[in-house]
């Protein structure tokens, strides 16, 4: 754990261990208003998630084609890195300093697993995306995601004979660890929540229960999890004071 982390991770653990009426009355808004670059609640500094972007045939339908090249202006790469755009600033706006880079983005049916009509299996086609990501994926700081505009169905307990709809499923806490990490998303026409899916599907690779109003234990298990992945070389050195406070 580098130093900036390590201090970090200190302090929390001086915030967990307080009492709770203490807790109360020591507010995270009150962390982040530190004028310094080991303010609290900044996990995730020179970290970035490549995410590998799938996307099968509900999606084209919506105008995003898959036979458009990754570099055409008004296909799928712009699309989706556009909605990642949105789900990197959702993460900053919960001091998670994650940067995300779309590294590719292409239309893939054969990931797809069907659920009667017009619906999608979200478990069994979880299990094919984790597949495919255990080919194609080759550093630990990779998410592989698989949008759908399908309804994406998922059984409650075994033996219930009931769906239940959701907007994602993902593995969960797989992210720069040694298991390969995957999320089936529903995907949502360009608007001021399209990328929320997208947001809790992450959130869950992190290992977050919640991906809005995180705790200091929240960010404390992200503080375990970031440490291990790659991290460019100028992210502590390149950091200036306005980026850290987010005032000029």
């Amino acid at each position: 754990m580098n130093p900036g982390d390590l201090l970090v991770f200190t302090l929390l653990i001086a915030a967990l261990t307080v009492s709770p009426s203490m807790q109360q009355t020591s507010t995270l808004s009150a962390f982040t208003k530190q004028k310094n670059k080991w303010a609290l609640l900044r996990a995730g500094e020179g970290v970035t998630v490549r995410a590998h972007v799938r996307f099968d045939l509900t999606v084209k339908q919506q105008g995003v084609s898959g036979t458009e090249s990754n570099k055409s202006e008004n296909g799928p790469m712009k699309d989706f890195t556009e909605l990642f755009q949105l789900v990197e600033q959702y993460f900053h706006n919960e001091s998670v300093r994650v940067n995300f880079k779309v590294e590719s983005a292409t239309q893939d049916d054969n990931l797809r697993v069907g659920s009667g009509n017009k619906s999608l299996n979200a478990t069994e086609t979880l299990k094919k995306v984790i597949q495919y990501a255990q080919k194609n994926l080759t550093t630990n700081d990779s998410i592989l995601y698989f949008f759908s505009e399908s309804q994406l169905l998922q059984q409650t307990k075994e033996g219930d004979q009931v769906d239940l709809d959701h907007d994602d499923v993902a593995t969960f806490g797989t992210f720069c660890s040694g298991n390969y990490s995957a999320a089936v998303v529903k995907y949502y026409r360009p608007g001021t929540t399209r990328h929320i899916s997208a947001v809790e599907a992450t959130a869950r690779v992190f290992g977050l229960t919640k991906y809005k109003g995180l705790s200091l234990r929240d960010i404390l298990q992200l503080l375990f999890t970031f440490p291990q992945c790659p991290r460019s070389e100028c992210w502590m050195k390149c950091l200036q004071p306005d980026e850290i406070t987010g005032v000029n």
